[in-house]
């Protein structure tokens, strides 16, 4: 009877040294499942702020391109007003 009390003693010590286990294993889990919640939501934000800056640098793109196209232009006419004419040929 006394070896059956001991085996009884050492399945129930381990039945909660597993149960306390798994209790730390699954706060563990939740930390770090928060943790990771809250890294990517800080990302997300990261990425909406680069996202507004990125599009004030496409509008920036954009003007310099039509000052590009207006300069262009503009030698074009220049070089064109300024071109000396030729006499006619006989």
């Amino acid at each position: 009877m006394g070896h059956l009390r001991l085996q009884l003693q050492t399945l129930s010590s381990l039945s909660v040294q597993y149960m306390k286990l798994h209790q730390l294993s699954v706060m563990n889990a939740t930390v770090e499942v928060s943790e990771s919640i809250r890294a990517t939501q800080m990302l997300i934000e990261k990425s909406r702020q680069l996202n507004a800056e990125l599009a004030k640098v496409e509008s920036l793109y954009t003007d310099v391109k039509k000052t590009k196209q207006l300069l262009d232009q503009f030698e074009a006419l220049v070089n064109h007003l300024t071109k000396p004419t030729q006499p006619p040929k006989r």
